[in-house]
């Protein structure tokens, strides 16, 4: 029974150490300046350059600037599992995101703002 009890234990501190693991992974891969190539509104592209561009900063900190047709918001972001989260400062409104793609070259989310779908594709900021 103990050593049952023993071998749950040790798995559940080997799952949580790998979940871990992952988070801050995927953290460092989001942590840079980023610049949007493809945008999604509703369902329609449109091309972010068409709208004076699109560009999100994220810092190792927990701290993003979100810029757009030539106006920036800021706030603090966070990550869970495949769901990044901002909480803007302005207005106090949070945003939540389901990552569809990451990898140290490519970022994509998506969600819901404004009454729609809305999704980023973004490139590192070059």
């Amino acid at each position: 029974m103990k050593t049952t009890l023993l071998k749950r234990f040790a798995a559940l501190i080997v799952l949580t150490i790998l979940v871990t693991a992952c988070a801050k992974e995927k953290k460092e891969m989001i942590a840079k300046d980023w610049k949007a190539t493809e945008l999604v509104l509703g369902g329609t592209t449109v091309s972010p350059d068409a709208i004076g561009g699109v560009y999100y900063s994220f810092t190792n900190d927990g701290k993003f600037e979100y810029t757009e047709a030539g106006q920036t918001q800021d706030g603090t972001w966070e990550i869970n599992d495949n769901t990044i989260t901002l909480h803007y400062n302005e207005g106090g409104k949070t945003v939540e995101k389901q990552i569809k793609d990451i990898s140290e070259e490519k970022l994509t989310f998506e969600g819901e703002e404004h009454g729609m779908l809305r999704a980023v594709t973004l490139v590192p900021k070059k």
